[in-house]
């Protein structure tokens, strides 16, 4: 399996692990930093800012982006179809 597949796979399973589990601010910082951590080893660098710049070339986003961009689409969808949110608005 390609090193791109595999960092694909473990952030897909991160990010349905975040989504599944009750998110609080601790949460999402332990995940971004696995997933951190991992880009450290597959890069080999403990530098954090080639670490961003991977993440941001590869089009990687940490595990709380995700989650906020998801729950942000939830929160839309959920406001603009439901017909209990559009009697109070």
């Amino acid at each position: 399996m390609r090193s791109t597949n595999l960092l694909t796979y473990l952030f897909t399973y991160l990010v349905t692990l975040g989504v599944l589990l009750p998110a609080n601010l601790v949460s999402t910082l332990t995940f971004d930093f696995v997933v951190n951590r991992l880009f450290m080893k597959v890069f080999r660098t403990h530098t954090v800012e080639i670490v961003k710049c991977c993440q941001y070339y590869l089009g990687f986003s940490l595990p709380s982006m995700m989650l906020a961009k998801r729950t942000d689409n939830f929160e839309e969808k959920f406001k603009n179809n439901c017909t209990f949110s559009k009697h109070l608005l």
